[in-house]
């Protein structure tokens, strides 16, 4: 009901809504994950030197964070 709800209210401005449980879109996306864990400390260098860059062309920092740390819980 509440995803039917959220089409109606926002399918004139073609938003796409994923369900972040479903199991073939978690088959999908492991290879990435796994990718962004092993390669932690490039994407961290990376997302920092961009919020360097965002706020030095005056704009507002976007993400608000003080760690590189994610928590990934997965359901076996």
């Amino acid at each position: 009901m509440f995803k039917a709800l959220l089409n109606e209210i926002f399918k004139a401005y073609g938003v796409l809504f994923i369900d972040a449980n479903d199991e073939g879109l978690r088959e999908v996306e492991k290879p990435f994950i796994k990718q962004l864990i092993i390669q932690h400390h490039e994407v961290d260098t990376a997302f920092r030197a961009t919020q360097a860059r965002t706020k030095e062309s005056g704009l507002e920092q976007m993400i608000q964070t003080d760690t590189n740390v994610s928590l990934i819980l997965t359901r076996r």
